[in-house]
């Protein structure tokens, strides 16, 4: 979801902060295009899954984290 909410040159030159208030609104519209379920095959997730489930934004179940 990280690179889906952001380009390749944001990621890279970009504010952190900025990035991931992205990844949080792209969590949202993801949600909202039907998708209840979600899996990252690699991206650091941790936090956002812990931000979702505490009901901070609106998002999509992350499937098994392994942490």
């Amino acid at each position: 979801m990280i690179l889906a909410a952001s380009t390749l040159s944001q990621m890279q030159n970009g504010e952190v902060g900025a990035a991931f208030i992205r990844v949080g609104m792209e969590a949202g519209n993801t949600l909202n295009r039907g998708f209840t379920s979600v899996r990252d095959m690699g991206g650091p997730i941790f936090g956002m899954k812990q931000t979702i489930d505490a009901g901070v934004i609106p998002g999509p179940r992350y499937g098994p984290v392994d942490r």
